[in-house]
């Protein structure tokens, strides 16, 4: 086999890999878009209780509490 042979081979070997892998990925991306679509239609969107912890025990200064608090709430409010 000449050069340009095995050169044209390696292309069509690597065009090939190439596009199995990006159709799989394709197809992955769908599927995890759909069950991600299924599972908030059938579940639907349950928010996570916050467990408290007393101020004392985290290290926090009690006074820095209310800004953090804020802060997050007003995040909170932009991103919603």
């Amino acid at each position: 086999m000449q050069v340009s042979d095995l050169m044209m081979d390696g292309a069509q070997l690597m065009l090939l890999g190439m596009g199995s892998v990006f159709i799989f990925l394709t197809i992955l991306v769908t599927a995890m878009k759909a069950m991600s679509w299924l599972a908030i239609t059938i579940g639907g969107e349950e928010e996570a209780q916050p467990t408290r912890t007393p101020v004392r025990d985290s290290g926090v200064d009690a006074n820095i509490i209310p800004v953090i608090a804020a802060a997050v709430a007003v995040w909170r409010k932009r991103h919603n």
